[in-house]
């Protein structure tokens, strides 16, 4: 299945079972091990790769944000969920592609921890096995597209009316400037 444009952040370091870890005190991982890409989004925003039957799939699950968890406090009435939560595996096995879709090589996990990234997502869903409770399962990669958010928008090239530069050869498939198609 192919995802939507959609945004989000990599986790590359090792589970703590404990919990009590915060995240930059966790190890990194090996740049051949396993991540995942985290994505948020309001749940009036589902993608209908995340549906089953009208139904938000199994390996969805629904968060409350912070926003919603502040308003409720203030309005003194119970939470309600009005994001949600997907997480992506990306194996070994998963190719990499810029934003003009040509094959790179990996980022390393130092890379991919440093900002947000906006992806595009060619995945597998694999369901859990009753027989086998720890077969791997859940939404893996099989080829991602990546392209950095830039964490600033007021810096950088934001102002400046330089165009980035683009491999010889080839145009922006939109002319809108934007990553993607």
């Amino acid at each position: 299945m192919l995802t939507p444009k959609i945004s989000g952040i990599f986790d590359c370091r090792k589970y703590d079972q404990s919990g009590k870890k915060a995240h930059d005190q966790r190890e990194m991982l090996a740049d051949t091990d396993n991540v995942t890409f985290s994505v948020l989004q309001p749940i009036g925003q589902v993608s209908e790769c995340f549906m089953n039957n009208g139904q938000l799939d199994e390996f969805v699950r629904q968060r409350v944000s912070k926003r919603e968890r502040e308003a409720a406090a203030a309005e003194n009435r119970q939470e309600v969920a009005d994001v949600i939560s997907i997480k992506f595996k990306i194996g070994s096995n998963c190719k990499w592609f810029d934003r003009f879709a040509r094959p790179m090589d990996r980022p390393t996990n130092e890379e991919l921890e440093k900002t947000r990234w906006m992806v595009q997502l060619d995945f597998t869903k694999k369901e859990k096995d009753p027989i086998k409770p720890l077969s791997p399962s859940g939404y893996w990669v099989n080829a991602i597209m990546i392209c950095p958010i830039e964490q600033n928008p007021f810096t950088g090239q934001a102002f400046e009316q330089a165009a980035e530069v683009e491999p010889e050869g080839e145009e922006d498939p939109n002319g809108d400037g934007l990553p993607f198609n």
